[in-house]
C-alpha cells in the first residue's frame, strides 16, 4: 500500500454496525470498515452508537432506531447523519455513504471525493431525474440493479460477507 487513506463511512441509523440480527447493509458495512482497518486505513464510521466498529465510531443517534422501537420517518436521521459528515468532512480523504438517495444530495454539497454504494431498489418513479446528471462515484451491488439507470458509470461490486462465525449444520443422510 502506497499511503493509508482517512475514509469515513456513512451508514443509516437503523441498526447498530454490526447488527445484532437483521440489517444486511450495516452487516456489509461491518465487513468493509473492518478490512480497511486491516489494511491500514484510518476508517471513522458515523453510525448508531451502539455500534461497534474497528477504528473511530461518531454516533448520530444515541441507539440503532429500529432496535430502540422507532417506526416513522427517518429522513430526519438520514439529513442529520449528513450534517454529522460534512461538518468533519476535511478530515477524510474519501467519503463512502450507505444513505441511499441522500447519496446525491451529499454528493452535491461536499468538496472531497464521495462514493455511494446503493443496497436497495433503484427502479423508483422519480430516480431517473435523480441521476439525470450521471453522477461519478456510484456503486451498485450487481448488474441488475444498475440496469435501472444505463447512463451512470456505475462501480458494480457484489455484496462480501465473511461468514466464517456463521452457523451451519450439516444434514446427516437420512436412510
Amino acid at each position: 500500500m502506497l499511503r493509508s487513506l482517512r475514509i469515513a463511512q456513512a451508514v443509516p441509523p437503523m441498526e447498530r454496525v454490526p447488527p445484532e440480527a437483521y440489517g444486511g447493509t450495516e452487516r456489509v458495512v461491518f465487513e468493509l470498515v473492518t478490512e480497511l482497518v486491516r489494511r491500514g486505513h484510518e476508517v471513522t464510521t458515523f453510525a448508531s452508537g451502539d455500534s461497534d466498529v474497528p477504528g473511530r465510531l461518531i454516533p448520530t443517534v444515541p441507539q440503532a432506531l429500529r432496535p430502540a422501537g422507532h417506526g416513522g420517518d427517518v429522513s430526519g436521521y438520514l439529513l442529520t447523519t449528513m450534517l454529522k459528515v460534512l461538518d468533519r468532512e476535511r478530515e477524510f480523504d474519501l467519503v463512502h455513504s450507505h444513505l441511499e438517495w441522500y447519496s446525491l444530495a451529499l454528493r452535491r454539497a461536499m468538496t472531497r471525493p464521495l462514493v455511494a454504494t446503493w443496497h436497495g431498489r433503484l427502479d423508483l418513479p422519480w430516480s431517473r431525474d435523480a441521476f439525470a446528471d450521471a453522477p461519478e462515484g456510484m456503486v451498485a451491488i450487481s448488474e441488475s440493479q444498475s440496469s435501472a439507470h444505463p447512463d451512470v458509470p456505475w462501480t458494480i461490486v457484489h455484496n462480501g460477507l465473511t461468514l466464517d462465525a456463521a452457523p451451519f449444520d450439516r444434514l446427516e443422510e437420512m436412510g
